[in-house]
């Protein structure tokens, strides 16, 4: 529900993909036209850090942002990132699209609030505090992963100075468009409305 509103804009530090896989068969064209638009909003935004969160991804160094990723655990699968990642491994591959277009060096694989706090907190302390988070599906993954809106309202509870926005364009629907102002008031979370721009997740009272 929307319980606030600023109009005051924020500067997006960072970028969090929530399940962002490579389509099935069945949804592929949907899920690739998401993309897309996702891409085409935010391919200009310099992020610092993008971090991919998406469980049940095939361990593959020939994907950028795993390889990444191996690199920035030293090469320690004793890393708590690294134990998760396997721990969690499957056969789901990243959107070729969201690789593509958005994936860099400064791009990471983390599934858990524990190992984004410990990389918000610690590795980056606290430098980087504004993120912009997008994936799908609305009311699903988005709410319930393991690091989706229900865990980042509990994180910016702890910590006050993670903030976490969405937008327009930030989450994809079963109903194949994305969540807007009507699905943002609906919603069970706290929202702000930010004039011109989107949404802050707000922690619970």
């Amino acid at each position: 529900m929307i319980t606030k509103f600023s109009k005051e804009k924020p500067y997006i530090h960072g970028l969090i993909l929530l399940d962002c896989w490579e389509p099935q068969v069945h949804d592929h064209f949907f899920k690739d036209k998401y993309y897309i638009n996702l891409i085409e909003k935010i391919k200009n935004i310099q992020f610092k850090w993008i971090v991919n969160s998406a469980s049940r991804l095939h361990i593959d160094l020939n994907d950028i942002c795993m390889a990444n990723t191996i690199k920035f655990c030293q090469y320690q699968d004793d890393h708590p990132i690294i134990k998760n990642l396997i721990k969690h491994a499957g056969t789901e591959k990243p959107s070729t699209l969201i690789s593509k277009y958005l994936f860099n060096n400064r791009t990471i694989n983390i599934i858990n609030t524990n190992d984004f706090v410990w990389f918000c907190t610690k590795y980056l302390e606290n430098q980087m505090t504004n993120w912009l988070v997008v994936g799908h599906t609305w009311q699903m993954c988005t709410h319930e992963h393991a690091l989706g809106l229900q865990s980042l309202t509990s994180i910016t509870k702890r910590h006050p100075v993670l903030n976490f926005y969405a937008t327009d364009y930030s989450f994809c629907k079963m109903t194949e468009n994305t969540a807007t102002l009507e699905d943002f008031e609906q919603d069970s979370m706290n929202w702000r409305l930010i004039e011109d721009f989107g949404y802050q997740l707000l922690p619970f009272n």
